[in-house]
């Protein structure tokens, strides 16, 4: 996922990775994260790095899609 203050956008991998994603998040939420997921293709920092504390370069592709920025 795409960490910032606390705060996890969670991944949403392909099927072959899908079964990593619910231990994945009980770990976040076990050291105290809040967690959001999202409906579309997301690698999370992977693909995504937050700059200058609120804006996002997020790239695109075969791990992400492009309307996670939405």
């Amino acid at each position: 996922g795409l960490t910032w203050k606390n705060r996890v956008l969670l991944s949403n991998l392909p099927n072959l990775r899908k079964a990593e994603e619910v231990h994945a998040e009980q770990t976040l939420k076990n050291l105290g994260f809040e967690t959001r997921r999202t409906n579309v293709l997301f690698s999370g920092q992977g693909d995504a790095m937050i700059i200058g504390g609120n804006r996002v370069i997020i790239g695109d592709g075969y791990r992400t899609d492009a309307r996670v920025a939405d």
